[in-house]
């Protein structure tokens, strides 16, 4: 795994898990093309990206693993894990891709993504 995609992967974590929204943000800072779902439209400023990442408020005991499906230069395929409590009180489970395009210098420049959820048993 290139140092770029491990830093970038650690920094979301971290703000996830912090509930750091300015954080979250500012790692699609350079992204022309933000994606949450593939049905949905793409996203290109701060203020729609920031307000996908509102949910993350009201989540708790958040759990995440990733594993790395492929890595070229430019692009990564993440698959990635979560386990949390949702503000219906109940956990969920997800279970999703990532596919990141990273420019020259690092920065993520386009980020899509899709997942399956359910409540855990």
């Amino acid at each position: 795994m290139s140092s770029t995609l491990l830093t970038w992967l650690e920094s979301l974590e971290k703000s996830w898990k912090a509930k750091d929204i300015d954080a979250a943000v500012a790692l699609f800072r350079s992204c022309k093309e933000y994606q949450e779902d593939p049905f949905q439209p793409i996203l290109t400023t701060d203020a729609e990206i920031r307000h996908i990442w509102q949910g993350i408020t009201d989540q708790r005991e958040i759990e995440l693993k990733f594993d790395i499906l492929t890595e070229t230069p430019k692009t990564s395929v993440i698959r990635w894990y979560a386990k949390l409590l949702e503000s219906d009180e109940r956990h969920h489970e997800y279970d999703g891709i990532y596919v990141v395009d990273f420019s020259d210098n690092g920065e993520c420049i386009s980020f899509k993504q899709w997942w399956n959820t359910g409540p855990v048993s």
